[in-house]
């Protein structure tokens, strides 16, 4: 059993990445009109010690936009897994200890 698990949409659009609904919310988040394609995160925690284990599946691409605009696209704007990482991993940096004073 799960110490914490919750999933949440994340959708590309031509002006960057936008949230969607995540399993937590009480209303859904309607896609935007301009989205290029969908993300699910899905992240489960253990313990509250545990590392949180994050998944990325891609749920829906538009068929109304080419695969080199998507591309370029992704290139212009980080995907939400790389800050997902980067957060988790500072969060899990070991704290320096501080010199006594002499």
């Amino acid at each position: 059993m799960s110490y914490d698990s919750y999933t949440r949409e994340y959708h590309l659009t031509r002006s960057g990445w936008v949230p969607g609904t995540a399993s937590y919310d009480t209303d859904k988040v309607e896609r935007p009109v301009d989205t290029v394609e969908t993300w699910l995160q899905k992240v489960q925690h253990s313990s509250p010690y545990a590392l949180q284990d994050i998944d990325w599946e891609r749920l829906w691409v538009s068929d109304t936009v080419s695969s080199e605009e998507r591309a370029s696209l992704n290139s212009k704007f980080a995907h939400p897994r790389i800050a997902a990482d980067e957060a988790s991993r500072r969060s899990w940096q070991p704290k320096k200890k501080r010199r006594q004073p002499e």
